[in-house]
């Protein structure tokens, strides 16, 4: 749920395509499968359910890419993350929900949740419209595998 677990680093290179530059914007690993679509069958990213989004356009540098945009992640044990903008939260059964500025603290070394209850107020709001999208009922395919 923290960034040392969850940013990682990625490339594209398509020569001739894509100029290299530095993609600065937040991008989940569930967007890969729509852009992937996007490129082999141009205007058809929507077109299966995905939670991901194409990130074509944005990797070719012909929009800018959607920094403000939210990011959730869920644990089976009912911990969560959710991140929009350059805002953070990090929320266990257990513990007190953590808010981190990622923009300004990557490492999250600085827990802000006392000194930011509003953002806290906001980004729960947010997460629990999220956990209200999941489903818990695994593929029959992916039932009997290890937590």
């Amino acid at each position: 749920l923290y960034e040392g677990g969850v940013r990682v680093s990625a490339f594209v290179n398509w020569k001739s395509v894509l100029k290299p530059s530095k993609f600065e914007a937040p991008m989940h690993a569930v967007d890969w499968f729509p852009t992937i679509r996007e490129i082999v069958e141009p205007g058809t990213a929507d077109a299966l359910p995905s939670d991901g989004i194409s990130q074509w356009k944005a990797l070719r540098a012909l929009e800018k890419p959607n920094a403000d945009r939210t990011i959730y992640i869920a644990m089976r044990n009912g911990s969560a993350s959710l991140r929009k903008g350059e805002w953070k939260i990090i929320t266990r059964p257990t513990k007190k929900t953590e808010c981190y500025r990622i923009s300004v603290d990557p490492y999250e070394a600085t827990d802000l949740a006392d000194q930011q209850p509003e953002k806290v107020k906001e980004l729960s709001t947010i997460l629990v419209e999220e956990k209200s999208k999941d489903n818990p009922t695994l593929p029959e395919d992916l039932r009997g595998y290890p937590d």
